[in-house]
């Protein structure tokens, strides 16, 4: 009875431990606010994410997975399409350009909080028209409280 009374008193000290783990890391989703879309060449467009739930304070990042909906093969030929994900300010950027969906541990460490955005252009001296991604632009940010 004694070595019952033990175990289960082990087992609940466990799954506590295992709940508290898993409160303090987690994910937040987030959509890109407006279109992402381009319409002049060398022209820099910026388009915030918002979070579909904020992460717990003082939540530092872990990784970031991005998928967006602006393709290279929409850009007229000649044009280069550079994207860069940003959080914060433009010093704070990771050039994403040569995918378009990934994962990054970049901002591992960062504030999880801080606002994500996108900063991107075409590149080059091409004629444009206005071209919009299709479908939409998602981040999911894991962070973690330690």
């Amino acid at each position: 009875m004694i070595n019952s009374s033990r175990c289960i008193l082990l087992l609940s000290l466990l799954s506590c431990g295992v709940s508290a783990a898993a409160a303090n890391s987690g994910s937040s989703m987030a959509i890109l606010h407006g279109a992402m879309s381009v319409g002049v060449a060398n022209n820099i467009y910026k388009n915030n994410f918002v979070l579909n739930s904020a992460p717990l304070p003082q939540a530092t990042v872990t990784k970031v997975f991005w998928n967006y909906s602006l393709a290279q093969s929409q850009i007229p030929a000649g044009g280069t399409l550079q994207v860069y994900l940003c959080q914060g300010s433009t010093s704070n950027c990771v050039d994403i350009s040569s995918a378009q969906n990934g994962t990054t541990s970049y901002f591992s460490g960062k504030v999880a909080q801080m606002p994500f955005y996108l900063y991107y252009r075409v590149n080059g001296r091409v004629p444009m028209r206005y071209v919009q991604g299709r479908g939409d632009t998602q981040l999911s940010i894991n962070w973690e409280v330690r």
